[in-house]
């Protein structure tokens, strides 16, 4: 219900997921058969880290970190602390983390490949053609996914169609301006973070009155 509200936009329902999250902390049950699992805690880090709950949620990898599978321990506890260091915008140190990530799942396979496009597109100062041509290779790596529905895919190549005319725009590369990328983002009927990619836009144009 929690999350279906964020969704619809009702952004004060991240604390209350959160409030949840700390008393099923406090009870115990987070842990199943002596492990929880990857994508709880993905969540807990994610909700923690919207509200500024920093120095709880470093606790949380760290109180869990044993109970991780090892085989992916590692991998997780790079991601999560990727996670704080982005959320901080330390975003060199969010790419070192995140890069250190090996295969864990699908979930975590799809979210740290739009995170390090995130960390290039704020790390960077002046315009890449390699950078352009990681994005673009995102976008084919999302338009061939086998396991995605159909509306998901489209919903995270938009995301990175705009997020490469962002990245031109931003670095003076081409003709095309704020104003239309708005118009293209609005028209867009799906995207996995339009949020942020307003934001993003957002702030452009502060820098550019």
């Amino acid at each position: 219900y929690c999350i279906s509200k964020i969704r619809e936009g009702e952004l004060e329902y991240e604390q209350k997921i959160f409030d949840i999250y700390q008393i099923m902390h406090k009870k115990g049950l987070l842990i199943e058969d002596g492990y929880i699992t990857p994508d709880v805690l993905k969540n807990i880090v994610a909700i923690g880290c919207r509200i500024g709950e920093f120095k709880w949620i470093a606790y949380i990898i760290e109180h869990y970190k044993k109970h991780i599978k090892a085989d992916i321990r590692e991998s997780i506890y790079h991601f999560n602390y990727g996670g704080i260091a982005f959320y901080q915008k330390d975003y060199g140190t969010a790419h070192t983390h995140f890069v250190q990530v090996g295969k864990i799942n699908t979930v975590y396979d799809i979210n740290i490949k739009i995170l390090i496009l995130k960390c290039l597109y704020e790390k960077e100062k002046w315009y890449r053609e390699a950078t352009e041509q990681a994005l673009r290779t995102a976008e084919r790596f999302f338009k061939n996914h086998q396991s995605l529905t159909g509306q998901r895919k489209k919903a995270y190549r938009n995301f990175i169609q705009i997020l490469i005319s962002l990245y031109r725009i931003r670095h003076q590369e081409g003709k095309r301006t704020l104003t239309w990328l708005k118009t293209q983002l609005e028209q867009q009927d799906v995207n996995s973070d339009k949020r942020w990619l307003l934001e993003k836009i957002a702030e452009l144009e502060t820098v550019r009155r």
